[in-house]
């Protein structure tokens, strides 16, 4: 307090980032052609470019910056069918719905991966076509 007058962390302070304004417009380019990359993918990437970044202090800055790993949205073709379907439905009388039997019987695979993957989206960006992922339903026990 004596020497600079002020008891707050001076500027300067702590570990530099890695991450300079070069590498940061590149990683925010990746991922907004990519939205699909993983950090480990980006971390790969700049490592053949000659840089070391860890996949952990590339998902902080994207977090940073608003960019956050969300499951994908599904394709238009389903937005289009669930919106007729809504629209089909919306003025039903509360005696119609008492007597619909609701059931999740169905397997949904997005090309045969047993998992979702995710994108790299900020806030608002849900149904963006390249933030999407096209699904196929098929037959199947119901798990």
């Amino acid at each position: 307090f004596t020497a600079h007058g002020t008891v707050a962390n001076l500027p300067g302070r702590g570990w530099k980032s890695k991450i300079n304004e070069k590498l940061q417009g590149r990683i925010v380019r990746m991922v907004d052609k990519e939205p699909g990359l993983t950090s480990k993918q980006i971390q790969a990437d700049l490592q053949t470019q000659g840089t070391t970044v860890s996949a952990h202090t590339i998902r902080c800055y994207l977090n940073e910056k608003g960019h956050y790993g969300r499951r994908p949205r599904r394709t238009p073709l389903h937005k289009k069918a669930r919106l007729e379907f809504a629209k089909t439905y919306v003025t039903k009388p509360q005696s119609f719905w008492e007597n619909v039997l609701w059931t999740d019987e169905t397997k949904v695979e997005l090309f045969g991966k047993g998992h979702h993957g995710t994108v790299c989206r900020k806030r608002n960006e849900a149904f963006k076509e390249k933030k999407t992922v096209p699904t196929i339903t098929h037959g199947g026990d119901s798990k």
